[in-house]
């Protein structure tokens, strides 16, 4: 699933990655890390960087663990919606902002 969507960003199809990614998660199919982080990966990639927030908050609140990967592509995110990021911990704290800005928890 993973794969697919990464394939599917890479060649500009963010609406489509997304698409396929919520079809999996209506039709019941277990959303991994995995998944989530290449849709936020995509959507940060494409610039639609508020969607790559949200994929990040609907993983915490299913329950998913993150990656130093997917805080990677959230530190992109928040980067590049005006939150400079240098660092892992520095993209961590820098996103953890941007979630509590924008209306995220923001929390840990």
């Amino acid at each position: 699933m993973a794969v697919i969507i990464s394939m599917l960003g890479k060649e500009g199809q963010d609406s489509a990655a997304a698409s396929f990614f919520h079809n999996l998660h209506n039709d019941g199919f277990g959303i991994d890390v995995y998944t989530y982080t290449s849709l936020i990966i995509v959507f940060a990639s494409n610039m639609r960087y508020m969607e790559a927030v949200m994929v990040f908050k609907k993983m915490e609140e299913e329950g998913c663990k993150h990656t130093l990967i997917s805080i990677n592509g959230e530190g992109l995110a928040a980067n590049c919606d005006g939150f400079p990021a240098t660092s892992i911990g520095t993209s961590t704290t820098c996103f953890r902002r941007h979630l509590v800005l924008h209306g995220g928890g923001g929390g840990g």
